[in-house]
């Protein structure tokens, strides 16, 4: 990988993998004020082992793959005033299995899928006046699996049709703040919010509800 490159003001579509791959040793990159587009399996945006990059002002759409990832060891990224767009029920908006990034002031959609998902190893990232929209049954607008002291505040988190924020499996530690976690799915086994096998999470000064059909 190379270091400190800037992409700025640009439109980059491609239509048959990623539009942005950034792999070990990719650091301190910047793009921003640009429209990236993709229609593949994969992400639109792919983090893989690169640190330190930020990623601004875009809006980044995947019609038929996932949005962006940020990858194992990649770490201290940023995202910022960003709007990411998925339109399939297989993929996520954005999946990270990286540590300490952060997302703040950007808008996640996903209608027929997952929003945000934190798979096991994505620890200590942190989720600003973010938020996150799933239209989607048996289907999460945020899922942490074995995911560990991640922060979430001052954020929107809904789903229209199923849950809203899922942690399981070790995933300890994780604080909610200042936010608003709703579920609108008349289903009882699909609610707002759920944690199992997991401990000490903290809730602070949020609104949670389920559907009140």
């Amino acid at each position: 990988g190379t270091d400190s490159n800037t992409l700025t003001g640009s439109y980059i579509e491609n239509l048959s993998g990623s539009v942005v791959y950034l792999d070990s040793g990719s650091d301190r990159y910047t793009i921003s004020q640009s429209t990236l587009i993709s229609n593949a399996n994969g992400s639109a945006v792919t983090l893989s082992g690169a640190d330190l990059n930020t990623v601004s002002d875009c809006y980044i759409e995947n019609l038929n793959g996932g949005g962006v990832n940020l990858g194992t060891n990649s770490d201290y990224n940023s995202i910022i005033q960003s709007t990411i767009v998925v339109k399939r029920s297989v993929d996520r908006a954005l999946f990270v299995t990286g540590d300490s990034n952060t997302v703040t002031a950007s808008y996640l959609e996903n209608l027929p899928g997952d929003g945000i998902l934190l798979d096991s190893g994505a620890n200590n990232n942190i989720f600003s006046q973010d938020v996150v929209l799933t239209s989607a049954g048996s289907h999460y607008a945020l899922y942490l699996y074995n995911a560990k002291a991640n922060r979430v505040e001052d954020s929107i988190i809904r789903n229209i049709a199923g849950f809203g924020a899922y942690m399981e499996t070790a995933s300890n530690g994780n604080l909610i703040i200042r936010s608003t976690i709703t579920s609108d799915s008349t289903s009882a086994n699909q609610p707002a919010l759920f944690v199992g096998y997991s401990s000490s999470n903290t809730i602070l000064d949020s609104y949670i509800q389920g559907s009140t059909a």
